[in-house]
């Protein structure tokens, strides 16, 4: 079955995307930490907080490159694909996951995204500086009525148990 392609950027959904990615991951990476040692947020929480984002980042990145998506890409049809629409090499999938988080986020300093900077970017050239320079693709299909519907819960879902 044939999806069908949206033929421009949707910045908004890549955003949604990626906090669904990052939500479901981050609770994988800390359940999977609790296996190994339960007291291991106790004992060093420094390190435990370091250890889960950067085992985030680098599942999202294993995930592009062997399996061609992440949960969240998968759930709200963005495809992020080399230029011969293949799945990305680990390296260029890891180098893309730092470049978001240092360019896209600003890593987060001070609560702050730079996003607004890199929207206007986005939808003026129809490509972020990061995937230019890494030669990858961003694609986006078609989400129906019952997919975001499915996204916007899983969405509610975990940012409730976040929070709660």
């Amino acid at each position: 079955m044939q999806t069908e392609q949206v033929p421009k950027v949707r910045p908004w959904v890549r955003l949604w995307a990626r906090f669904v990615d990052y939500f479901l991951l981050g609770y994988a990476v800390i359940w999977a930490a609790y296996l190994v040692d339960p007291y291991f947020s106790e004992e060093a929480p420094e390190l435990y907080l370091l250890s889960t984002i950067f085992s985030v980042f680098f599942l999202e990145a294993a995930l592009i490159s062997f399996a061609g998506d992440t949960p969240g890409k998968w759930l709200l049809g963005v495809r992020v694909r080399d230029k011969e629409g293949g799945k990305l090499r680990l390296a260029t999938s890891i180098a893309r996951v730092f470049r978001v988080i240092i360019y896209g986020f600003g890593m987060n300093i001070g609560g702050l995204f730079v996003i607004p900077s890199f929207y206007h970017r986005l939808m003026e050239r129809g490509i972020t500086p990061w995937d230019k320079r890494l030669g990858v693709v961003v694609s986006h299909e078609k989400i129906g009525p019952a997919r975001a519907l499915v996204a916007g819960m899983v969405l509610a879902v975990l940012v409730y148990y976040n929070y709660v």
